[in-house]
């Protein structure tokens, strides 16, 4: 056979089987393809599948959702309906509370008012208290908020309370029944009971003072004051509260602010004054003040009244001070005319009281008003010729004597005495 046909044969079987096995290739590829496509279908509905049961699960959640906060809202608005149905159960309860104590407040005055013959009355009275204590120291113990050493402290505390209230009780009752009995003693009561009880309290306290060697001044300063001020400014602003007119002044401090205020009247007459009444407190025997001049001396009872109370003095107190000035004359060996007894008063006499005091010869000075005067004493001691001033507060006010020795006066403010050159005492007691 002709080589060239051999080699065209051969050529074309050889492209052939190229073609063919080309062609296999091919469709092997295209089912390559067709499966990617099929798997990636399944995926896409996988897919598909996955969203719809998201969307689903989404939409349950939602409602879900929804119904809760719906419950809440519910439950929020009942739990509110419930708070103000409680809080105006509260307010109720607590108007019934106020009016329950105004109620046992107005029946414990009542009975402390119109028991002062019935002692038996105020052990009821005690009792009534107790059983109010009781429920408060009750209501301490109870849920929700225990508190049981604290109750226990209160009803100690209240026992106490009680104890003390019932004595006081009984003490008044007592007075008020010996003023039943003996109605003149009312018109010498010039305080009140809570007056007379405050004065003590405030002697106690200017007791202490000295029994410590505190400067008095303290006593009307806070400690801030007492710190910073200068030492004239801060003696200064003590004096001006000791006699500011708002400051409550109790039986003892009033009395004897007039006291003073006459003896000093009469040191500015020429008479050596002699301030008994406040030195000797509960024993002067009525006598306040012991004026001397020339060979005549002055018994002088003061009686600082409220024209406000309308309480005026007394044939009593006429007597008082008569017998004590015939008293006096008897004891220093004097002639009875020398002594001459006096009321000063910064109210007036009752109508019988002026008569018994003309027939006795007991002179008489009423609307004696108490005004403001210098009552810083600036005294010069005779043996060291220190200068030392005091004020109405100090121990030794009352004995220090003003115009012994030249140089000494009154002086209305610190500063005045200071520019004369005295001093504040640094011993309170007087030394």
């Amino acid at each position: 056979m002709d080589p060239i046909w051999i080699v065209g044969i051969t050529t074309v079987v050889t492209a052939t089987v190229f073609f063919l096995l080309g062609r296999k290739s091919r469709n092997l590829e295209v089912e390559k393809v067709k499966q990617s496509i099929s798997t990636k279908d399944y995926q896409l509905a996988e897919l598909k599948r996955l969203f719809e049961e998201s969307k689903a699960a989404k939409h349950a959640l939602e409602v879900d959702g929804q119904n809760k906060i719906q419950k809440t809202e519910t439950t929020l608005a009942r739990c509110k309906s419930n708070l103000d149905t409680a809080n105006a159960r509260l307010e109720e309860l607590e108007q019934d509370k106020k009016q329950l104590q105004n109620f046992i407040g107005e029946t414990l005055n009542k009975l402390r008012s119109e028991s002062s013959t019935l002692p038996y009355a105020v052990r009821w009275f005690v009792k009534l208290q107790e059983a109010v204590d009781d429920l408060e120291v009750a209501r301490l113990a109870a849920p929700p908020n225990p508190a049981p050493s604290a109750a226990i402290q209160v009803k100690e505390a209240k026992a106490e309370a009680r104890r003390i209230r019932e004595e006081t009780e009984l003490l008044r009752n007592r007075i008020d029944l010996y003023e039943r009995q003996a109605p003149w003693l009312s018109e010498c009561a010039e305080f009140t009971l809570e007056e007379i009880i405050e004065g003590l309290k405030e002697e106690e306290v200017i007791r202490k003072t000295y029994a410590a060697g505190d400067d008095p001044t303290r006593l009307f300063l806070s400690a801030a004051e007492w710190s910073a001020l200068p030492s004239t400014e801060r003696n200064q602003l003590a004096l001006d509260r000791y006699w500011q007119g708002s400051r409550k002044r109790t039986a003892w401090v009033a009395g004897t602010q007039y006291e003073r205020y006459v003896g000093y009247k009469f040191e500015s007459q020429g008479f050596d004054v002699e301030y008994h009444g406040a030195l000797e407190g509960k024993q002067d025997l009525g006598i306040d003040l012991i004026c001397r001049k020339n060979a005549t001396v002055h018994i002088i009872q003061c009686k600082r009244l409220s024209p406000a109370k309308q309480i005026p003095v007394r044939e009593n107190v006429v007597a008082q001070i008569y017998g004590a000035a015939m008293f006096f004359a008897l004891t220093h060996a004097l002639d009875r005319n020398s002594v001459k007894p006096a009321i000063y008063t910064t109210y007036e006499l009752s109508s019988q009281a002026k008569e018994f005091a003309g027939m006795l010869g007991v002179a008489t000075r009423e609307t004696f008003v108490f005004e403001p005067y210098p009552c810083i004493k600036c005294n010069i001691s005779e043996s060291t010729g220190e200068r030392i001033y005091h004020f109405p507060f100090d121990q030794q006010y009352d004995r220090t004597v003003i115009g012994n020795v030249p140089g000494e006066f009154y002086a209305m403010t610190v500063a005045e005495a200071e520019r004369a050159k005295f001093r504040r005492a640094q011993k309170w007691r007087g030394e």
